[in-house]
């Protein structure tokens, strides 16, 4: 991922070529699944100064372990004091791969 911040060097005004390689382990570990976010396109983006976390709002596109590409993915990305990450993904497209929850990392 790569961000255009403000003079300033705090807040993000762009973000752009995330990629993001999921490995999912169920609880028992028995079988893993792959998936692949890219394509990102960025709508809209605002800062919160309080928290010190930009949320980032668009859409991408999914590549599954089978090879099924899910397009145009609603998409919300917080990013925490510069170096966490939360991606929270449209449900109604990816509950079934990847439940509801927020999928969490740290930008590198």
């Amino acid at each position: 991922m790569e961000g255009n911040f403000d003079n300033a060097g705090i807040a993000p005004m762009v973000i752009k070529g995330l990629n993001v390689s999921l490995v999912v382990v169920p609880a028992d570990g028995s079988i893993t699944h792959r998936y692949q976010l890219s394509d990102f396109k960025q709508d809209s983006i605002s800062y919160d100064n309080n928290t010190i976390t930009s949320s980032t709002k668009g859409k991408l596109t999914m590549m599954t372990s089978k090879d099924q590409r899910v397009e145009n993915i609603e998409v919300e990305l917080k990013l925490i004091n510069k170096n966490i990450l939360t991606i929270t993904l449209d449900p109604s497209k990816t509950r079934e791969q990847l439940g509801e929850s927020p999928i969490y990392g740290v930008e590198r």
